[in-house]
C-alpha cells in the first residue's frame, strides 16, 4: 500500500473522484425550483402569491405584469393580467450538458 501513495496517478484519480462526488452533493443538495414539473403546476388564473408558493420570489419583475424566475440557464416567465392572475406562462430548460457549458462560460471557459 505505501508504494501506491507515491504514484502520481493515484492522487489524480483520488482528486477527480472527490471532485465529482462533491459536485454531485452540491447539485442534489440544492435542487432548483425552476423545472418543467413546477411550470406544469402553474395554471391560468393563479395569483402571484400562489405562483410564489411554487417557485419562490421572482428574480425579476417587469412592469408588474411579467415575472421571471431564473436559475442558471433555466428560466420560467409568467405573465399576469390586470387582476394579477396568470394569463400566460413559458419556460426554457437546458440539458445537463448545456447547463455545464453555461456555468463554464460564466467563469471564462469556452468549449463547443
Amino acid at each position: 500500500m505505501p508504494w501506491l501513495l507515491k504514484r502520481w496517478w493515484f492522487w489524480l484519480v483520488l482528486l477527480l473522484l472527490l471532485g465529482l462526488s462533491g459536485s454531485a452533493v452540491l447539485i442534489y443538495a440544492n435542487p432548483s425550483r425552476i423545472t418543467q414539473e413546477n411550470l406544469d403546476r402553474i395554471q391560468n388564473g393563479m395569483t402571484l402569491s400562489e405562483v410564489e408558493q411554487i417557485l419562490g420570489k421572482p428574480s425579476l419583475m417587469r412592469e408588474g405584469v411579467q415575472a421571471v424566475w431564473r436559475n442558471g440557464p433555466n428560466l420560467i416567465v409568467v405573465e399576469f393580467n390586470d387582476d394579477y392572475e396568470v394569463s400566460w406562462k413559458g419556460g426554457d430548460f437546458s440539458t445537463s450538458l448545456e447547463t455545464l457549458q453555461w456555468y463554464a462560460r460564466r467563469i471564462g471557459i469556452n468549449w463547443h
